[in-house]
């Protein structure tokens, strides 16, 4: 139901999305912002999917992750404010109506939760075929396929 509600894969705007820096020649600092429907691993993965496009649009096959993270930053909500209920009696006696009241004071914040907007980010350098200095990089093109299966791009 929510999965309409999480962050495209876009541009970082005001609801998240991709970020890069260019580092170096072959070295980019790769990040993607997710909003409070996006989940870890759909974060980690799209920010993934940007390395793999800056990778091949720079004319680069291959690409390692020299470092990574990922943020998990939780935002409160705060639910109602304190609510007052009365109820209420009232009788006829005669001409007379005699009415009692009790009023019910509920604390507020009864409703409170929290979402968790992650942030993963990349650091990775490229390379023009698969690095022998390496024991494991990413075949950028394979990836980019990969990834644009899974989410239907």
């Amino acid at each position: 139901m929510f999965s309409a509600c999480e962050t495209t894969y876009q541009s970082d705007g005001i609801t998240g999305g991709y970020s890069e820096m260019q580092l170096d020649e072959n070295a980019w600092k790769v990040s993607f912002r997710g909003n409070g429907f996006t989940d870890e691993e759909r974060a980690t993965e799209l920010a993934l999917m940007r390395c793999a496009e800056i990778c091949l649009e720079t004319g680069y096959s291959h690409f390692i992750i020299v470092d990574s993270s990922l943020e998990l930053k939780e935002i409160p909500w705060i639910g109602p404010s304190p609510k007052e209920t009365t109820t209420g009696t009232a009788r006829v006696v005669g001409n007379n109506v005699y009415y009692e009241e009790e009023t019910t004071t509920r604390e507020g914040n009864q409703f409170g939760f929290s979402d968790t907007k992650p942030k993963a980010t990349n650091t990775i350098v490229c390379f023009k075929g698969k690095p022998m200095s390496s024991n494991f990089s990413y075949n950028a093109e394979f990836l980019l396929k990969s990834l644009k299966q899974k989410y239907g791009m």
